[in-house]
């Protein structure tokens, strides 16, 4: 189980350089959880949830992306919950395998409710597959740079066709 922050691994440099300005400020509207996170969900234990939530006002937590990363079975995914005011959550998670990942989306339900009070919808991301067995990493940098942008969607879509 992976204990250390996502943008600590090998390449988070470059996440960094993503999703933050040379000030440190955020490029756009999101929340980041640390990655350490994940295993304490599977566990069913939201106490470290509650204070990631508190640290936050409400209004950080209403339009916004909230970008989790995973990693389990030494295989790095991201999962990420819209949140906006006047409707439903929606749930999304890409691998780069482009496996079903069933008890994976339904963890991000829990979370998705825990933080907004709200039943969450999912939408499947689709993006660029990886072929190789050691790469998921990258892939997973490159799902953040693209989800964490405002125009994401189809810059995305766009990087997964070539």
């Amino acid at each position: 189980i992976c204990f250390f922050s996502f943008t600590n691994f090998p390449g988070g440099h470059r996440l960094r350089k993503i999703l933050f300005n040379e000030n440190g400020e955020k490029k756009t509207k999101f929340e980041i959880m640390n990655s350490a996170m994940w295993p304490l969900f599977e566990m069913n234990s939201f106490e470290d949830l509650a204070s990631w939530k508190k640290e936050r006002n409400a209004s950080a937590l209403t339009e916004t992306n909230i970008i989790i990363p995973i990693f389990v079975n030494n295989h790095w995914m991201v999962g990420i919950i819209s949140t906006f005011k006047s409707s439903n959550p929606v749930v999304q998670l890409y691998d780069s395998k482009h496996q079903e990942r069933p008890s994976q989306v339904q963890l991000l339900f829990k979370i998705a409710k825990y933080l907004t009070f709200k039943q969450a919808t999912y939408t499947k991301l689709t993006g660029p597959y990886q072929n190789d067995g050691y790469n998921c990493g990258p892939y997973t940098i490159l799902a953040v740079k693209y989800l964490s942008s405002t125009s994401w969607q189809t810059s995305f879509i766009s990087a997964a066709k070539t």
